[in-house]
């Protein structure tokens, strides 16, 4: 009986984050939600780069470009190719990515007919775990049109929604503890 070595260290990596995680709760949490919040988003980052390191050992190689965009610094894009979609992970430098802005702009700024455009009625899906980090689904296997949309998208992100921002944020009220 063999055993994969991979395996153990994903798994070995998966029970030390939640046994920190979770032995941080302990320490003088109180009533401060703020820094329950960041042991949480600790946790999940290296849940998910452990996660992610046993996809790529299973699942095979992804690829990889860094960029320096001008308005959100340095910016890492991975591809995860699929059978009919495909993955994106976003990084970048400044933390400025809000899941449900991200969305409600992209219908008021115009991307949401572009992504129609290429990709008819399925439109992207994104999810934001952390502000520096978005996960972009889409609903092709086509790496042309894949690499095309994501340049426009990452073009909106570090232009429109980056220029957004300050705008939006004079007009919400501050969350009152």
């Amino acid at each position: 009986m063999t055993f994969d070595l991979g395996i153990l260290l994903g798994l070995i990596a998966i029970a030390v984050a939640i046994y920190f995680g979770l032995w941080g709760f302990r320490k003088d949490t109180g009533d401060k939600l703020s820094d329950i919040r960041d042991k949480v988003v600790a946790m999940g980052l290296t849940l998910d780069n452990a996660w992610a390191l046993l996809k790529m050992h299973f699942l095979g190689q992804t690829g990889t470009v860094e960029r320096n965009l001008r308005n959100l610094g340095k910016t890492k894009i991975t591809a995860k190719p699929g059978e009919k979609t495909t993955e994106y992970t976003v990084d970048v430098e400044k933390a400025v990515l809000e899941q449900g802005l991200i969305g409600k702009l992209s219908k008021t700024t115009g991307l949401e007919d572009i992504e129609k455009k290429f990709f008819g009625d399925q439109i992207p899906t994104g999810i934001t775990p952390v502000p520096t980090r978005v996960i972009v689904t889409l609903p092709c296997s086509d790496s042309q049109k894949c690499t095309e949309y994501m340049s426009t998208f990452l073009k909106w992100l570090d232009s429109t929604y980056y220029d957004l921002l300050p705008k939006i944020k004079d007009y919400e009220e501050p969350i009152q503890i």
